[in-house]
């Protein structure tokens, strides 16, 4: 059921109803799965061999977030946004829950010798970013807000150019590792075709927040695969160029405004350097978060609430600021643009330590496991783990949201789940040896 959920979810709108979010209908599709997969899981536990598995570390440490973001909600200053979710938003507590319910029945149901779910968020990618291609050149027509003058900046059915970003993330890691692990040359084909026509989709977003998941990402490919395996730097090699390529005939053809964009990434850092930040920095983002930074003292432990940043953010009672750093007064800041920093305002600074700490756990027990396994399954280890730091990189200039943190949480209870697995494996081998070999008395 998870590798179905996998497949349709990101392809699942319904764009003939005017006015109809793509996100709201995502939003649904994940209530009535996750309801859903909860059910099967408690009718056919007793033949799922994982659940005598005792709980763990991380698993507390889910309930435990879970625990504060109901907390959270009791205390919050709209019941109905912390609930629910503000509308187009729609990520509430019931959505968090979600997430973390997703996690948990990841790590118990999905085989973890099986590794279909990677091949099958690129095929349902392939079919979302040729529909994006066709969509910056206007001709939009699966959305109901298409306009033939719009942004070209790509949202196909996200809703927004940086949501979809951080879901190209996702399938753009996934497919280049599965590039890297390929042994056929039309296996190797396909995922160098696709891999390319993601990257040509993270350039028609123009959202930079990307470019620096995917640059982590690629360093940690880079080192922990590539240079380990000789064989794999021509086919690497080649790819980059292909990146290359792509950025720079894009960019001259459509007047360099994607290389200039990307460029500005160091002209910003060069300024936060420095100390002669004007706020504007990261599409006003040093705004947003200088603003956002004080209310951790007033909300430390419980927060205002799942999804209610924009009633306590201050900079939406000042409209000069607004004129000032987005060009208009009627506008409404409801994300800290920063998936960190809006858990510890909305949520409490506890639960954001929580998060993190679980967070390493993942990752730490994700290094511990790759010793116990052979070099194939490495490589798709290693890129699940890039795939991860990828996302987890943009998240800290971009925000979660119910149309892509499902694939996250899953890919995360893969990971955990994997790795346990070898982890367990190995440990029973070792206690087989030992059993057949006792110590000789002395």
């Amino acid at each position: 059921m998870i590798y179905l959920f996998s497949l349709i979810f990101p392809l699942f709108v319904f764009p003939w109803v005017y006015d109809l979010y793509h996100t709201f209908t995502k939003f649904v599709f994940l209530l009535l799965f996750t309801s859903i997969l909860l059910i099967y899981y408690f009718v056919k536990k007793e033949k799922i061999e994982m659940k005598k598995q005792p709980f763990s570390t991380e698993q507390y440490l889910v309930i435990a977030f879970g625990i504060l973001v109901v907390i959270s909600t009791v205390f919050s200053l709209d019941y109905s946004y912390s609930i629910f979710g503000r509308p187009v938003r729609h990520e509430g507590s019931l959505t968090m829950l979600c997430y973390l319910t997703l996690f948990l029945l990841t790590y118990r149901l999905i085989n973890f010798k099986e590794y279909r779910i990677f091949k099958v968020l690129v095929y349902s990618g392939i079919f979302i970013t040729v529909y994006g291609v066709i969509e910056h050149f206007n001709f939009n027509i699966l959305s109901w807000d298409y306009t033939p003058d719009k942004s070209t900046r790509i949202q196909t059915f996200f809703d927004n150019p940086n949501f979809y970003g951080s879901y190209l993330i996702i399938i753009t890691v996934v497919s280049i590792f599965l590039l890297l692990h390929s042994t056929k040359k039309w296996d190797i084909f396909f995922f160098f075709i696709s891999s390319s026509l993601f990257f040509l989709n993270i350039i028609y977003t123009s959202n930079r927040s990307s470019l620096v998941g995917l640059f982590f990402s690629l360093l940690f490919l880079t080192f922990f695969v590539v240079s380990r395996r000789k064989h794999l730097w021509k086919r690497w090699i080649l790819l980059v160029v292909s990146f290359l390529l792509l950025m720079t005939i894009t960019s001259t053809l459509e007047g360099n405004g994607y290389i200039n964009r990307m460029l500005s990434l160091v002209n910003d850092t060069s300024n936060l350097v420095s100390g002669n930040q004007t706020g504007q920095e990261g599409a006003n983002r040093i705004f947003i978060w200088t603003e956002s930074l004080p209310l951790l003292k007033e909300y430390f432990w419980v927060g205002s609430g799942p999804d209610t940043f924009a009633e306590v953010f201050p900079g939406n009672d000042d409209k000069e600021k607004l004129l000032h750093y987005f060009g208009t007064e009627d506008m409404t800041v409801d994300k800290a643009h920063n998936e960190y920093l809006q858990i510890a305002v909305t949520i409490g600074v506890p639960a954001l330590i929580i998060y993190l700490i679980f967070l390493y756990r993942i990752l730490f027990i994700g290094f511990k496991a790759v010793k116990y396994m052979n070099d194939s399954q490495k490589i798709l280890h290693y890129g699940l783990l890039a795939t991860i730091i990828g996302y987890l990189s943009q998240a800290f200039f971009n925000i979660s949201m119910p149309s892509v943190a499902p694939l996250f949480w899953i890919l995360l209870g893969l990971c955990y789940g994997t790795s346990m697995e070898h982890i367990k494996t190995s440990k029973e081998n070792n206690k087989v040896i030992d059993d057949e070999n006792p110590p000789i008395a002395m």
